[in-house]
């Protein structure tokens, strides 16, 4: 009685997304500041100005990583999670990976394209490095048609 097993190795969920949540906070901590300086110095326009600035921007990267997405992948799809999404997207369905020129902190961000049905969307992601070097390994046995860019210049417009 001779049976054969096979085994099939399944990946758990790997996260290719940085989580930068806890950087809202000291924007948080710098826009009070920034608040409480307006407060003090309300006299001084270029006070003032400074601070609104300061604000402004803030406020904008605390709006953007507040909303961020959380990307992971296993052997099968790439998971795209968030305040107002959950995707599946099958890897073969993986047509581009793509360096930009956008960076932060000397990190580059990727932009991930896939088709949603019949439509094709994109995701920017700040790649956790290591789990990154995976998911590309991992898409390009499913799809080998994917395009991998690891370069960008400054006269590519599909950043």
């Amino acid at each position: 009685m001779n049976q054969e097993i096979t085994f099939k190795i399944i990946m758990e969920r790997l996260r290719i997304s940085r989580k930068l949540q806890a950087i809202k906070y000291v924007l948080a901590a710098v826009i009070l500041f920034s608040i409480y300086i307006l407060w003090m110095y309300y006299n001084d326009a270029e006070t003032v100005l400074a601070c609104s600035a300061i604000s402004a921007i803030s406020a904008a990267l605390f709006y953007l990583i507040h909303n961020a997405k959380t990307v992971e992948f296993d052997d099968n799809y790439m998971y795209i999670t968030g305040r107002e999404i959950d995707k599946a997207i099958p890897l073969d369905k993986i047509f581009k990976i793509k360096l930009t020129t956008i960076n932060i902190n000397d990190q580059n961000m990727w932009k991930i394209g896939y088709l949603d049905g019949e439509i094709e969307k994109a995701i920017r992601i700040l790649p956790r490095l290591m789990e990154f070097a995976i998911f590309k390994q991992v898409v390009s046995a499913k799809n080998q048609g994917v395009a991998i860019k690891n370069f960008s210049h400054t006269f590519d417009f599909d950043q």
